[in-house]
């Protein structure tokens, strides 16, 4: 957690970015992400593997100091693959960052979650497949 403070006293104008696969969050992971973000200065989280369906409502998933609702791109669950549970995208962003979603962007076939996010200093387009 201290490098991720000196990183953000060093570079201040760069966002810290960061990337969890926490294979379902379905159980009692999200507390875990709770705390990790309550600690850490992370500005984007971008949580891997959420085995979401849109059934799990946004309310479920709210971080203080993060804008709500967080973006979504669940897995589309097929008639006939009922059983695939896989996949699901989660983006938290940090309150007081200027983010935009650039759903045109996104691809139509594969799970992604496209973003400008917008510095003091320059605009970063970021991708998360």
């Amino acid at each position: 957690m201290d490098d991720l403070i000196t990183l953000r006293s060093k570079y201040p104008c760069n966002p810290i970015i960061s990337y969890i696969n926490v294979n379902s969050l379905r159980g009692s992971k999200f507390d875990h992400i709770r705390e990790m973000c309550r600690v850490a200065p992370i500005d984007l989280l971008c949580v891997d593997e959420t085995k979401l369906t849109p059934d799990f409502p946004d309310a479920q998933f709210q971080l203080i100091g993060y804008k709500n609702p967080p973006l979504r791109r669940d897995r589309v669950v097929k008639a006939a693959s009922t059983r695939s549970f896989g996949g699901g995208k989660l983006v938290f962003v940090r309150e007081g960052q200027i983010v935009k979603r650039l759903q045109d962007y996104e691809a139509a076939t594969a799970e992604s979650i496209c973003i400008e996010l917008a510095t003091s200093i320059r605009k970063w387009f970021i991708t998360f497949a």
